[in-house]
């Protein structure tokens, strides 16, 4: 049975001969009734705050399951992200591996173009030489011929001193 203050206050005792003082009785029923009270609302204080505890510990759990589900999920994140990136990472330096290797593929074709392009302008340079050796042999026979000519022209029209002042200038 639960006992309240109300109860405690409405006892009543029945009364014999040569009982309890009845007064003493009463008001040591009434120091009794609030002390009790003061203790149920004492304990009522304490189960008000061992509730709102509670909910504030139930609250803090929430809010750590939300940050642990929070942090796994972050680190999930940050390991995809790592993956990707290094992934990503792996692409462009087998990209840059494959340029580099068309760039100097091509620079090589580009050596062996222009090599052949000097063999062919070293030939061209050697026929132009002869070409012009060629011409230059045929100027002097030219040349040869005239003086030649020139010479038995003034030998026949007798200028024989022009052939020796020739001869003169030419030797000196």
């Amino acid at each position: 049975m639960k006992l309240t203050p109300l109860d405690i206050q409405q006892m009543r005792f029945s009364t014999r001969l040569r009982g309890y003082d009845r007064d003493e009785v009463d008001h040591f029923l009434e120091v009794v009734t609030s002390a009790y009270e003061e203790i149920l609302k004492g304990h009522q204080a304490l189960q008000d705050q061992v509730s709102g505890v509670e909910q504030q510990l139930s609250e803090w759990h929430r809010k750590e399951e939300t940050i642990s589900q929070a942090v796994l999920a972050t680190q999930d994140v940050v390991n995809d992200l790592k993956q990707n990136a290094c992934r990503e990472a792996e692409i462009i330096v087998q990209e840059a591996e494959l340029r580099a290797e068309t760039l100097v593929r091509d620079a090589q074709a580009q050596v062996v173009r222009m090599e052949g392009e000097l063999v062919s302008l070293r030939k061209q340079r050697l026929i132009a030489i002869e070409k012009i050796r060629g011409v230059m042999q045929m100027f002097k026979i030219v040349l040869d011929t005239e003086d030649e000519e020139g010479v038995a022209g003034h030998i026949e029209n007798g200028t024989q001193r022009e052939l020796q002042s020739a001869s003169h200038f030419h030797a000196g």
